[in-house]
């Protein structure tokens, strides 16, 4: 079974190794390595921000193989438009904005989360890429705990991009119900049905 762990600065050194893997360089989109100092930047970023950064552990077998990554993309805010009413003397008095709360829109505080994963140089070959895809689209479907909490939905749309050699990666969101929605030379960009 596998579970997602929020990922830390502890983290590091395993999403370093990871990360340049030359596997995974060459399947990444800026197909190079990473200093560590590059990485330590990034990673404080993306722990600061409101991405979701996962390590997958498979808890039968007491291991990490891989991570998973939540990218939310904001809705396009809404303009707003002041709200009117007419006072006793018949002038318009604006009492502030009809414009919906992001929370609002598409029942979601976003529009799209878009996924990522990686899976261990060591780990490969046993399916786990299906697995952390699954465990993410529950995730952004608020379904499950992670890092002991919950949350509501995060999205109604999830996508990912995926570069056309990744064969094992365009297997693992295909098998998870992921359909080529746009393919050019360099990415695939996948659109989960439901």
């Amino acid at each position: 079974m596998i579970v997602l762990d929020r990922a830390t600065l502890k983290d590091w050194g395993r999403l370093l190794v990871m990360r340049n893997d030359p596997d995974t360089v060459a399947n990444s989109f800026s197909s190079k390595p990473v200093t560590v100092v590059e990485h330590m930047r990034w990673l404080r970023s993306v722990i600061d921000s409101e991405t979701l950064l996962f390590v997958a552990r498979d808890t039968e077998r007491g291991v990490h193989v891989g991570t998973g990554r939540i990218d939310l993309v904001s809705p396009t805010p809404k303009v707003a438009k002041p709200a009117r009413q007419k006072s006793e003397s018949g002038r318009a008095v604006t009492l502030g904005t009809d414009a919906a709360p992001a929370s609002a829109v598409a029942g979601s505080s976003y529009s799209e989360a878009q996924l990522s994963i990686t899976v261990d140089s060591g780990q490969r070959g046993h399916g786990y890429g299906t697995e952390i895809v699954a465990a993410l689209v529950k995730a952004v479907d608020g379904v499950g705990e992670y890092g002991g909490k919950t949350w509501e939905p995060l999205a109604t749309k999830i996508t990912a991009a995926v570069k056309p050699t990744n064969y094992a990666s365009l297997r693992a969101f295909a098998a998870c119900g992921f359909l080529p929605v746009k393919c050019e030379d360099d990415r695939i960009e996948l659109e989960l049905t439901r």
